[in-house]
């Protein structure tokens, strides 16, 4: 009988041992896959903005604007699935001197772009003049455009966006703030966990793949910062991003 109870062991455990092997090769096909995704949408991205440079016609221009965000959406899905299944050691991160207003202020105009018939107000508040920081502009950038992208979603029209700068000590804190729906209590303890997307009281359910905020939470963490938020159902949300 013990023969038998240790061989069946033995067994589960090759069994387990081979699923495991498998699963590690489809998860990295996968990967793969969706990382070569990223070279056609580049190329495609370059011929419009080629072609956005050459036109002439102002009713054209605004098409080519609108094919160039979208296939940057679409990137931007792409690097946040990929962000989300790296390691660890993977990561390289690249740091450099960032002129944070217009940063800031790129990243909604581009933003803007995705939603052309949306009506909202943008600010940024910047009362000490913050203007450079060293950190990684790529990953702070994607973070920019997910919240960004996020307050015109969960919003009606006439919402007010507002960026705040501030520092302390020698940390800086960016502080997106909004007057849309809000997010209910109950899906606070889940916001931000992969693929859960909030469903705002009375409200459509919004596009997208509840990848967004998963991705921001692990963009700020690559940059040694912090992420919080607080939000009231109904009042709106102020997302802050915390960095070295």
């Amino acid at each position: 009988m013990t023969i038998i109870i240790l061989y069946c062991l033995y067994y589960q455990l090759i069994v387990i041992r081979n699923t495991r092997k498998r699963l590690l090769q489809q998860q990295q096909a996968i990967h793969t896959a969706i990382h070569d995704l990223k070279a056609p949408l580049n190329a495609a991205y370059s011929i419009l903005d080629f072609i956005a440079l050459k036109e002439t016609d102002n009713n054209r221009k605004p098409l080519l604007q609108t094919g160039k965000m979208q296939i940057r959406k679409l990137t931007g899905i792409i690097e946040s699935i990929l962000n989300v299944h790296k390691e660890r050691q993977n990561i390289e991160i690249k740091k450099t001197q960032v002129f944070l207003p217009e940063l800031i202020e790129e990243a909604n105009r581009e933003i803007a772009l995705l939603f052309p018939g949306k009506k909202y107000r943008f600010e940024l508040d910047n009362p000490t003049s913050i203007r450079y920081i060293h950190t990684d502009p790529i990953r702070l950038e994607r973070c920019l455009r997910n919240l960004l992208e996020n307050a015109l979603k969960y919003s009606d029209d006439n919402v007010k966006i507002t960026v705040s700068l501030s520092k302390y000590d020698n940390r800086f804190s960016i502080a997106i703030q909004d007057t849309g729906w809000g997010i209910p209590i109950k899906a606070q303890k889940k916001l931000g966990k992969q693929f859960y997307r909030v469903q705002a009281t009375g409200k459509e359910v919004q596009p997208g793949y509840g990848l967004g905020l998963c991705s921001v939470k692990q963009l700020v963490k690559e940059m040694d910062g912090s992420f919080t938020f607080r939000s009231t159902e109904g009042t709106g949300s102020v997302f802050v991003i915390t960095l070295p």
